[in-house]
This record gives structure tokens, C-alpha cells and sequence, in this order.
């Protein structure tokens, strides 16, 4: 069935929604499996390695597939499959079929992940304004939903067996329906198979390379903010379980309220511009929560790391697929495996420097990353065109379809060998 560019981001948003569903009720019903199935610590982190390289595999064989394949019919089966895999963990009867339930769960939410950005970024060239914001900030919001779930369920003695088996279905039944109005996308797929040439080839590859160096900053600060924010604040700074475990619900939060608002503001400073004003706020501000060691600093610290983490992987994202719209699904593939890397690594190795130091010195390491992020977007803001349109002068004070004939101007511009930013 065609749709509308209207329809499918509505479909894309149900996809992100359920995405981020499925990744919160694996996390918030993992001490349940690991209690139900007498795990030990080094046990789930054999699992969670195993969802490590699902999830890599998947990054890197995305961007062939879907450019092979197409978008919409790569994101209609990795989301089913990715809902059905949901069911593995509540048959599991130890830790290699719950470590082989792991690595479809995070192998199928990243495939989809490539497949839905793929068609988020077709859906915004058609439309010419930003709305990748929106996307992610329904990723969160499902993310929350999914953790919310997990706690209810978990409170009212639900088994974690049921639980997936319950979830499981809504979502693959939310996911049946949306598939319906996916994009036909033929931008994202080749006729032929000897043209798919991966990320070979790809316009611009110097610069997605560095968008997902700046990716991977941002997601070492996010992995270390759900992984020690509350530690940090219950053991470095003295606060109670109940006001640490508000303080990282603070940084979910501020991340859903920052993403809610970035396609706005994407719209009037241009993405370039928020990557580097994100990056520079987060990492300012956790340097200063850490600095001053009290539980309120700490709290607002992350609170807005938060609120500046959030616009700068949407903006990536967008940048990525936008500098080479015929070979979307390869370039974010690309920025995607980079950036990954570092939410999959980034908080083993500030928990292993906490070990060797102390919590508070290894959470500097996120704050200068990020701080080093904001060095590098701001490199590939002025030596060019950002890959989306960063003049505000030209938005400000204009009409909607103004705006929307600037940005498709400078969209095409951006498509063309040697235009777009350079490092």
C-alpha cells in the first residue's frame, strides 16, 4: 500500500514508540530473569556481551540489506521479527538461550533501528523540514513506557514470562498495523544488486565519519547516565536510593522535553548549530555537577546533560542521511555502528576506571568527550554548508513554505559531490 509523506510518519513514529517499548521492558525485567533463573553477575554480562555483538552485526549488514532491499520492506520484517524475539527470554531455561534471546532482541531493535532512521530521513527530504526529533523523542517516550511497564508488572507479582508474552503481542500487533503506511522509499533500494556497494562509496564519508564520532560521544555520556547516574548519586554524594533513582529519572526526562523541541529548533539555528550548542551544554554541566559533589549539583548536572544529550543523535542522524540521500540506509549504518559503539562500550570502561579510581573522576571522561564533540561539529559547521540548513537568516521571519523551499534548495545542494561540509 502507497502513503502519504503525512501517513508514514505516523507509522515511523509507532515503530520508534515500540522500538524504544521493547528495549525498556527487556531492561526493567532484567533482574527478574536473572533472579528467575539463578544468575550470576558474570552471567548477565555474558548476556548483555551477546546483545552487544547482536547489535553490531545487525548495524553493519543494515545498510547493504536495506539498500538492496528497501527501507520500508527491511523496517516492516526486522520489527516483527525484533517483537517476536521478545518471546525468546521467556522461554529461556539459562544463560546460553537467555544470551541467544539477548542477541536477537538487540540484533532485530538495531536493524530496525537503521531501517526506521532510513525512513525517517526519506520521509523528511519529501517534507523538507525537520521532524527527526520527533522520531527520537517518541523512542524515549516508549523507552519510559516499556520501564514503566516493567515496574507495574513486576509490582503486581506479573511474572517476567508473561510479561514478554504480553508485550510481545501488543507490540507486534501495533507494529502489523503501522507497517500498512511505511514510505515506499525508492531511494532506499537498488534494482540491481551489483550497485549496492555498502559503505563503499558513499558521498562525504570523512564527514559521517566524524558525525559519528560525535555520535559516540553522545552515547557514552547516555550509557553512563542510565548506568551510574543513580550510583554516583547514592554512594558520591550521599543521597538516598529514592532521590537517586529521581535523579536519573530527571535525565529521562529533560532528554524526552529536548527532543520534543528539536525539530523547532532545528528549524530556526539548523542542525549543526544544535549539535554543537548540545554537546557544549552537556558536557559543561556535568563537568559542574561533578565539581561541585553535592547531590543537587549532581542532580542538575545530569538534568542537563539531559536536555543537551537530546539533540544531538536525532540531528546526527538526520545530517548523515541527508548528505547522501541516495545512499541513506549506508550512511546511517555507518554513523549508527560508529556511534554505538560508544553506548555498548562507553559505561564498562567508565565502570572499569571507577574501579581502578574513583566514580566521580570517571564520569569527567564522559563530560570531555562530549566537550570534544562539540569541537568537532564545530569544525563542521564553519569549513562549509551544514548537511541541513544552518541559516537562520534565511528561516527567520519567512512563511512555512519559505522555509521549506530554502531547506529543499539547500537539501539538493548538500546531495551533490563536494557540497555539503568538510572537515
Amino acid at each position: 500500500m502507497s502513503s502519504s509523506p503525512q501517513h508514514a510518519r505516523r507509522a515511523v513514529l509507532v515503530h520508534f514508540l515500540v522500538n524504544g517499548v521493547g528495549m525498556g521492558i527487556w531492561a526493567s525485567r532484567l533482574p527478574s530473569v536473572k533472579q528467575g533463573l539463578h544468575l550470576e553477575d558474570g552471567q548477565v554480562a555474558i548476556v548483555i556481551f551477546m546483545g552487544a555483538i547482536g547489535a553490531m552485526l545487525s548495524l553493519r549488514a543494515a545498510g547493504p540489506l536495506i539498500e538492496r532491499f528497501g527501507s520500508r520492506r527491511t523496517t516492516q520484517i526486522a520489527a516483527l521479527f525484533m517483537m517476536l524475539s521478545l518471546l525468546v527470554p521467556a522461554v529461556a531455561n539459562g544463560v546460553v538461550t537467555l544470551g541467544l534471546g539477548m542477541l536477537l532482541v538487540a540484533g532485530g531493535a538495531s536493524f530496525q533501528d537503521v531501517g526506521m532512521n532510513s525512513q525517517a530521513v526519506a520521509i523528511e527530504h519529501r517534507i523538507a523540514k525537520p521532524i527527526m526529533s520527533s522520531f527520537h523523542a517518541a523512542f524515549s517516550i516508549g523507552g519510559i513506557l516499556g520501564a514503566a511497564g516493567g515496574a507495574l508488572t513486576a509490582k503486581l507479582d506479573v511474572s517476567y514470562k508473561l510479561t514478554f508474552v504480553i508485550f510481545s503481542a501488543v507490540l507486534f500487533v501495533a507494529v502489523l498495523i503501522a507497517n500498512r503506511w511505511l514510505l515506499d522509499a525508492p531511494e532506499t533500494a537498488s534494482r540491481d544488486k551489483a550497485d549496492v556497494r555498502g559503505r563503499g562509496g558513499l558521498p562525504h564519508r570523512g564527514v559521517i565519519i566524524a558525525l559519528g564520532v560525535v555520535g559516540l560521544a553522545s552515547f557514552v555520556a547516555e550509557g553512563s547516565a542510565a548506568d551510574w547516574t543513580a550510583i554516583y548519586l547514592r554512594d558520591n554524594t550521599g543521597a538516598t536510593a529514592a532521590v537517586a533513582a529521581i535523579g536519573f529519572m530527571l535525565f529521562n526526562v529533560t532528554m524526552t522535553i529536548g527532543r520534543l523541541a528539536g525539530d523547532r529548533l532545528a528549524t530556526r539555528f539548523g542542525a549543526m548549530f544544535l549539535v554543537r550548542a548540545g554537546t557544549a551544554v552537556a558536557g559543561v554541566a556535568l563537568a559542574i555537577g561533578l565539581v561541585l559533589r553535592s547531590t543537587a549539583a549532581g542532580m542538575a548536572g545530569f538534568a542537563v546533560m539531559g536536555l543537551g544529550l537530546s539533540i544531538i543523535v536525532p540531528q546526527v542522524f538526520s545530517a548523515a542521511g541527508q548528505l547522501a540521500p541516495d545512499r541513506a540506509p549506508a550512511a546511517l549504518s555507518l554513523v549508527s555502528s560508529i556511534s554505538y559503539l560508544g553506548f555498548l562500550s562507553g559505561p564498562a570502561a567508565i565502570g572499569a576506571v571507577a574501579h581502578a579510581l574513583d566514580l566521580r573522576v570517571a564520569l569527567f571522561i564522559p563530560a570531555a568527550l562530549v566537550l570534544g564533540g562539540s569541537l568537532v561539529a564545530s569544525r563542521l559547521h564553519t569549513a562549509g554548508d551544514s548537511p541541513l540548513p544552518a541559516a537562520a537568516d534565511d528561516m527567520r521571519g519567512a512563511g512555512e513554505g519559505r522555509a521549506g523551499d530554502v531547506r529543499a534548495q539547500q537539501l539538493r545542494a548538500g546531495a551533490e559531490p563536494g557540497a555539503g561540509p568538510q572537515l
